[in-house]
């Protein structure tokens, strides 16, 4: 029993060992990081508003304008191009077979060929009245009556002739040209299809003149002017544009006031493109710190503030970014310290020293 007592002693005195390296606290870390001092700025105050990149050029190309000559019928009979395509001006994109109009130019020929023959036949009769006439065989007014018969005849040709040209104009209609370079941007009917004057066929637009179409509420409404310079944000990055339209009548319904922008060229921006119009309205004081301070922990954003040389993982809400900053909208306050280098290393409760 003596020599049990000893060993007893000695596991217990283990047990106690164990225990009290377990309920020793975590190692704290002396970590160097250069610290950034919070502050308020004063930045641009801009409104902002979604807006839609679109050609200036963009047109429906139709198959023959509604005129008299113009209300019959055509088949589509070859579509050359597709969606995408890039055309010349003056390039044939569609033949339309017409269906009707060929018909109705080739009875305008025979009309024309009637009212020659109609024309000589009172042209005879006309000369032959005449030279009754100078021989007193008939009188005054039955030469007249004769003489109001020929200028009839030929009023009659001039008229087939000048509607046998107008519709034989429509013609080239049916060969649908591009009216200046661009690119395909829809087609709105296949081959074999029929379709009607003004019907849209194809839709073209020109790629290297572009703009930006918005809609500014009332309160914004007076900020804006012709000619001024506005920021778009386009695919994270901002071009420079010019305000070249300025609706004088708000929409009805909306409320708001259709503004267009000439935007600088871009290889990147194409027509349809989603942007967004920022209009500046003043100014104001916001927080700023560098993009590369905010980090992402468990799916949360936020900065490591340092107070009395501790680290701590504070949550933010984040803004607009500017250039290599980004505006917070709250979880800071000015003269907050922030972590900036080594951010990678440091955790809750770490020692910081600024260096």
């Amino acid at each position: 029993m003596k020599k049990v007592f000893p060993i007893v002693l000695v596991f217990f005195a283990f047990i106690l060992s164990s225990c009290s390296r377990n309920n020793q606290e975590p190692k704290v870390n002396h970590i160097q990081s250069k610290l950034f001092t919070v502050t308020q700025t004063e930045v641009t105050n801009y409104a902002r508003f979604p807006a839609t990149i679109i050609s200036k050029k963009d047109i429906n190309i139709a198959s023959s304008p509604l005129n008299q000559f113009t209300f019959y019928l055509g088949r589509v009979d070859k579509i050359l191009v597709n969606v995408g395509d890039h055309v010349k001006k003056g390039q044939l994109l569609v033949v339309v077979d017409p269906i009707q109009t060929q018909n109705t130019i080739e009875q305008m020929r025979q009309n024309i060929n009637q009212a020659q023959a109609n024309l000589d036949f009172v042209k005879a009769n006309y000369e032959r009245y005449a030279n009754l006439y100078k021989e007193n065989v008939i009188s005054k007014e039955e030469f007249e009556k004769m003489q109001m018969q020929y200028k009839t005849a030929q009023a009659q040709l001039e008229s087939a002739k000048a509607a046998y040209r107008g519709a034989s104009s429509v013609l080239s209609y049916f060969n649908i040209r591009a009216p200046f370079d661009g690119v395909v941007a829809n087609k709105f009917v296949d081959a074999g299809q029929v379709v009607s004057p003004m019907q849209p066929i194809i839709s073209l637009i020109d790629p290297n003149d572009l703009e930006v179409k918005f809609y500014v509420d009332e309160n914004t409404y007076k900020y804006i002017k012709i000619g001024e310079t506005i920021p778009i944000l386009i695919n994270n990055v901002n071009l420079k544009s010019s305000i070249t339209t300025i609706s004088p009548k708000a929409d009805d319904v909306t409320h708001t006031y259709l503004v267009k922008a000439k935007i600088e060229s871009n290889q990147n921006v194409d027509a349809g493109d989603y942007a967004v119009a920022q209009i500046p309205i003043g100014k104001k004081k916001v927080i700023l710190i560098p993009k590369y301070c905010v980090l992402n922990r468990a799916g949360i954003e936020g900065v490591i503030v340092v107070k009395n040389h501790i680290a701590n993982y504070q949550m933010i809400e984040t803004g607009h970014k500017k250039g290599n900053f980004v505006e917070v909208l709250s979880g800071l306050e000015p003269n907050d310290k922030i972590a900036t280098t080594n951010l990678s290393l440091i955790n809750n409760g770490d020692i910081i020293n600024d260096r």
